[in-house]
């Protein structure tokens, strides 16, 4: 969401970028509750995690509540403050974050008492990839905007173990549970993925290390 509250304040695909946001409200507010349901039934297995869960969904509640109170009322008048740029990538980095924390618990206690399958393994490590693609792509813009080191520690965390899971999914591995992928379907389409990743790469690199090249999404005319 991070990318699109960016894009529309700049006047960037303004209109598809607010429809994005729109259509991704009710998705993140299910994604919690679904947090919330699963907490719940690990806690009805009495599975030691599940307090750590539904706690942390809590927080997840509390802090999308903030989120959607400050960007509702720029959705429902069409345009995105950039004067509360700031403010909202905040907002949305402190959600993001507290869901990703959720979703690698759930990965730990799934691993640990044995339920998952390596075709289920390969699945959650995918969503641990896409919800990385989304702390790149937000920690790119903050990186781009400011010169915190914070920011540079996130953005420079995000690419390694984005990176790392990347091959693990294409080549296997045994400590992640996940076999080399299987068909050459698949192995197509993670080759994609790693061209795409070469390509953005650089871009990330020239943002940590404070060169122009990391700021390009804020001269380019076009989406």
């Amino acid at each position: 969401m991070g990318v699109d509250i960016v894009r529309a304040a700049l006047k960037i695909d303004e209109r598809g970028s607010l429809e994005r946001l729109r259509g991704m409200r009710g998705r993140i507010a299910e994604s919690i509750e679904e947090l919330r349901v699963g907490g719940e039934e690990l806690r009805g297995r009495r599975v030691e995690e599940a307090d750590r869960i539904l706690a942390k969904v809590d927080v997840a509640t509390r802090q999308w509540a903030a989120f959607d109170d400050a960007l509702r009322p720029m959705l429902e008048a069409g345009v995105i403050d950039v004067a509360q740029l700031d403010e909202l990538l905040m907002l949305n980095r402190e959600v993001a974050g507290t869901v990703d924390q959720l979703h690698m618990i759930f990965h730990h206690a799934a691993n640990h008492y044995g339920v998952v399958t390596v075709i289920g393994m390969a699945v959650m490590v995918t969503e641990r990839e896409r919800a990385l693609s989304q702390r790149i792509t937000t920690g790119f813009l903050n990186v781009a905007r400011s010169s915190d080191a914070g920011d540079e520690a996130a953005l420079s965390e995000a690419m390694t173990e984005f990176e790392t899971l990347l091959a693990a999914l294409v080549h296997g591995n045994p400590d992640l549970g996940l076999i080399p992928a299987p068909t050459e379907d698949i192995r197509q389409q993670w080759r994609a993925v790693g061209a795409v990743w070469r390509e953005m790469k650089p871009f990330l690199s020239a943002a940590l290390a404070g060169r122009s090249q990391g700021c390009l999404l804020y001269t380019s005319p076009s989406p």
